[in-house]
């Protein structure tokens, strides 16, 4: 699908991959989506996908894109090793990397709870920026102190911010964990 929007889409500039992790993980089961009454669309998918390995085969299949398409590669580690090496094994099938510090409804240790703190965004940032050649950029969660989390991993060599994941996690009976994510469509 990315390549197809890069080839007939040419407007579209960055293209981004669902979170990749170092292994195939399951997600949350069904239902993972709902259109939240105000407008929107809520979500608890949970981290899926066929982790670094097969990510990797599938996108050296596409890349490079087409000219003028970046092509960005999101992943997430419980880590600083896991994510230094799933950033390292996809480097060569990317033009940059996403570090998803902002899944609101991942366990701990993985999504907003790294990206609400500045000491450890930074910390990991610095590790994956040490670690590869592409540029870095960083998804945060909505929270209050985005600026001081901001500030620290661009101190720690980030490259761009990614502000900002989805909002919540809100409840909503639908989902399979009572609760998702809010895209808001507005």
């Amino acid at each position: 699908m990315l390549h197809r929007l890069a080839r007939e889409i040419p407007q579209l500039g960055i293209l981004t991959t669902k979170s990749i992790g170092l292994y195939e993980r399951k997600g949350n089961n069904e239902p993972i989506l709902a259109r939240s009454p105000e407008g929107g669309i809520l979500n608890c998918v949970g981290l899926s996908n066929p982790g670094e390995e097969a990510s990797r085969e599938e996108l050296a299949s596409i890349y490079p894109l087409p000219e003028g398409a970046f092509l960005m590669v999101s992943v997430f580690g419980a880590t600083a090793e896991e994510l230094v090496k799933v950033a390292q094994g996809l480097e060569r099938v990317c033009d940059g990397i996403e570090l998803n510090f902002s899944c609101p409804h991942a366990e701990a240790g993985l999504g907003a709870s790294i990206g609400s703190s500045p000491e450890l965004s930074a910390r990991l940032t610095r590790a994956v920026k040490d670690s590869v050649s592409v540029p870095v950029s960083v998804k945060l969660p909505p929270i209050d102190s985005i600026g001081d989390v901001a500030g620290a991993c661009a101190m720690a060599g980030a490259d761009a911010i990614v502000a900002v994941n989805t909002w919540g996690p809100l409840p909503d009976a639908r989902l399979s964990l009572g609760r998702g994510g809010l895209s808001d469509l507005h």
